[in-house]
């Protein structure tokens, strides 16, 4: 699968807990790569960094972590289930 047009996409993150102001509420992060792995079995990291909100004019970052933090996702299929866990 093509993942390259969802490269610097964002997602917007809802966290119970205290809201970002910068975020309208949201955290905030960028899709920094996404990497298929093992040879195309159904499983990709997704690496996502804190980032600023994209419908506001601010680049103060609205995530609870630093710009230079990332997270990483491993998302997993076998048939109909599907696995998710985050670094």
């Amino acid at each position: 699968m093509n993942y390259e047009g969802m490269q610097d996409d964002f997602v917007r993150i809802d966290i119970a807990g205290p809201v970002s102001k910068a975020g309208n509420g949201y955290d905030w992060v960028r899709i920094e790569q996404i990497t298929e792995l093992s040879g195309g079995t159904g499983a990709v990291a997704i690496r996502l960094r804190p980032a600023a909100n994209p419908c506001a004019s601010s680049d103060h970052i609205a995530h609870f972590y630093v710009a230079a933090a990332t997270s990483t996702f491993i998302v997993e299929w076998e048939k109909a289930v599907v696995y998710a866990r985050i670094y």
